[in-house]
């Protein structure tokens, strides 16, 4: 009894070992080496701990190539250190060993180790940490381990026996003061998506986020925000979505300025305490129910540019007494007012052929007022202007045929759009006060060519003239520029056979334009990897191809030394060559002409 008691015990703690083991190398059955962070999700602005490591023991390497890839347009490195079981594995080589590792080049980290027995890898490698860019965009990134090369003291190649676990964590969208962005498909401007507030009662939506622009608002951003009593909106907006402030009963007043371009379906449908909307020149369409249900709405001022009303756009707007509308708004639905103050008044200009048939028809209690037709004359501006990344706003002038003189501020409006950037800037002049219609001007903003980029449209050879296209990168423009023909020049070598530290190889010559063989069977010798001229082989010229390797130095300045430096003949300089040399220095290869 006591035997099977101490039997069954052991096989408990068998189990429980195993069942810790597994616990604590979670990748061991699946990966050789791996990659890992801190946490599974992170904050713009937050720092990434990754974690490169060994989960098992691997005694089968003596030399290995490495790298990171990394997202550089949502991560910044910040630091990279080698691990304390790699510290721990570089101290237990005693007959020589080279490491390099290089996190110059933006978006990669390399690293390259040799030794001339095998490692024995086991636990942290290297860790490496990042600051999450206050402009990453929202979703997965990834970290990508790759082995390029690999292989035993025996210098069999383990790279295919490896196996490799990359890593991934998700950036989340960022919320400042309660709103949500998320960056517009072309990458240069913020919408917002969201909000996450029910006890303010005043906001202010900014017109930047994050160093770039805030252009619009998705749906129903802030559907039943009842709490919302004053909203400020940024003259960079260029949309409101669908239902955006649908049900947003506090809202007494709102401005939608100038630069707002479209206005979704519902945008503020119920906004029952809602009095007074300014709309933007520029404007085209209304959309359906727009202001529907709008009870305290008493007066609105529809801009001249708007063509199109939807279907009950401002329907059950019980106290709408006074509409401004143009002589070029003709397509209003049947029921576009329906259920508003039965003795509402359309402000309009003479002339008007549309709107009286509308009333008419849809409604034949309104009463109809006439204003002044600012469009009775002309407006002028000059038409061209040189591109100097500012506003540009010409100078208008506006004359009636009547002779009656207005004047900007009094009578009229102005409202430049698009008068930045190169291309066709429009100017909105409309009229305010006891004046409506008015005038769409269109002026260019000319490049200055000042920005040329090169490209080869038709190559140059040995005997026939070829073409730049010189491209303007602001407008596109495209001018020819000669590329004169070159005779035979010689400074192409092509390699036959690539010499090895047994064998010499061998090489010819051609011309750097048509490809013309010029010299032939030009001997290359024997690689002989001193590459530091100290006349001696050693772990110094070792760590001179790991440095090279990684891209952290160069000092294989010359064809010779490149050579020299591929001790095997296979076109790569890497750790497999670091190896070799180390096997010369200690003596387990023997070369011509050096003596360990």
């Amino acid at each position: 009894m006591n035997k099977m008691f101490k039997k069954i015990v052991s096989v408990v703690l068998t189990l429980v070992l195993v069942m810790g083991v597994l616990a604590i190398s979670p990748f061991a059955a699946t990966a050789n080496i791996a990659v890992k962070t801190d946490k599974e999700s992170y904050l713009q602005g937050e720092k990434v701990t990754a974690t490169v490591y060994f989960p098992s023991e691997l005694k089968t390497l003596a030399s290995l190539d490495m790298n990171l890839t990394y997202d550089s347009t949502k991560l910044e490195l910040v630091s990279v250190d080698s691990g304390k079981d790699l510290d721990t594995a570089l101290k237990a080589q005693v007959n020589g060993k080279a490491f390099s590792e290089n996190h110059s080049q933006i978006g990669k980290i390399f690293w390259a180790i040799a030794g001339t027995n095998n490692f024995d890898f086991k636990g942290t490698f290297a860790t490496i940490v990042f600051n999450v860019k206050t402009k990453a965009a929202a979703g997965k990134s990834a970290l990508t381990l790759a082995v390029t090369a690999a292989a035993n003291s025996g210098y069999v190649s383990m790279v295919k026996n490896l196996t490799v676990q990359s890593g991934s964590f998700e950036i989340e969208k960022v919320a400042a003061n309660d709103l949500v962005f998320e960056r517009t498909a072309d990458g240069k401007a913020y919408e917002i998506i969201g909000y996450h507030c029910i006890t303010v009662d005043s906001l202010s939506i900014p017109a930047q986020y994050a160093g770039l622009p805030v252009v619009g608002i998705a749906d129903s951003v802030f559907k039943s925000h009842a709490e919302l009593k004053n909203v400020v909106l940024p003259d960079s907006l260029k949309y409101i979505g669908a239902n955006a402030f649908n049900g947003c009963s506090g809202i007494t007043a709102i401005t939608i300025p100038d630069s707002v371009e479209t206005i979704g379906a519902g945008a503020f449908a119920g906004c029952t305490n809602l009095a007074s909307v300014t709309l933007p020149i520029g404007l085209e369409t209304i959309e359906n129910n727009t202001f529907k249900e709008c009870s305290f709405l008493e007066g609105i001022d529809i801009p001249f540019t708007v063509t199109k009303i939807g279907s009950s756009a401002f329907a059950d707007c019980f106290c709408l007494a006074n509409v401004k509308i143009s002589k070029r708004t003709t397509n209003i639905a049947d029921n576009a007012f329906s259920g508003c103050f039965s003795g509402l008044v359309f402000t309009t200009v003479e002339g008007n052929k549309y709107l009286p048939t509308y009333i008419e028809k849809n409604f034949p209690t309104a009463n109809t007022a006439m204003v002044k037709d600012l469009s009775l004359g002309t407006a002028t501006c000059d038409s061209d202007f040189t591109y100097t990344g500012s506003e540009i706003k010409p100078t208008v002038n506006v004359k009636l045929t009547s002779g009656e003189r207005v004047s900007k501020g009094r009578q009229y409006k102005v409202v430049y759009k698009n008068n930045i950037e190169r291309g066709i800037a429009k100017i909105f002049v409309a009229g305010i006060e006891d004046y409506g219609e008015g005038y769409i001007l269109t002026f260019n903003i000319n490049c200055g060519h000042t920005d040329i980029k090169k490209e080869i449209g038709k190559a140059a050879t040995c005997t026939k003239d070829g073409y730049y296209n010189c491209i303007c990168s602001a407008c596109g423009n495209i001018t020819k520029e000669k590329i004169p023909a070159f005779g035979h020049t010689e400074g192409i070598w092509v390699i036959e056979v690539r010499p090895t530290i047994y064998k010499t190889g061998r090489k010819h010559s051609e011309c750097v334009d048509c490809r013309a063989v010029m010299r032939t069977n030009v001997v290359i010798p024997k690689s002989f990897p001193d590459l530091n001229y100290d006349k001696q082989i050693n772990s110094s010229d070792a760590l001179i191809v790991l440095q090279y390797a990684t891209e952290i130095k160069n000092e294989l300045t010359t064809q010779e030394l490149l050579y020299n430096a591929d001790t095997n003949g296979d076109g790569l300089i890497n750790s497999g060559d670091a190896l070799d040399i180390l096997q010369i220095a200690i003596g387990k290869i023997v070369i011509d002409g050096y003596t360990a």
